[in-house]
């Protein structure tokens, strides 16, 4: 957790294993979940670099889920 971060939060900064976003049911939803996630992970990321802010390192934290490399 000391490098969150280091460097921008896309994807592959996650254990992904066999989960497809594209091959899933109801891919649009899907999709557009982990997208959004990603989206706000990286802005918080953004946010605390920017402010050190403790309360958007936190933040962060809570947000990031079990898959987190």
């Amino acid at each position: 957790m000391h490098k969150i971060t280091a460097k921008p939060i896309t994807l592959d900064c996650f254990e992904t294993g066999d989960f497809n976003v594209e091959k899933i049911t109801d891919v649009y939803t899907n999709k557009v979940f982990v997208e959004e996630l990603i989206s706000k992970l990286e802005y918080l990321r953004l946010s605390y670099l920017k402010t050190k802010d403790m309360a958007e390192w936190k933040e962060l934290i809570r947000w990031l889920p079990e898959s987190w490399l």
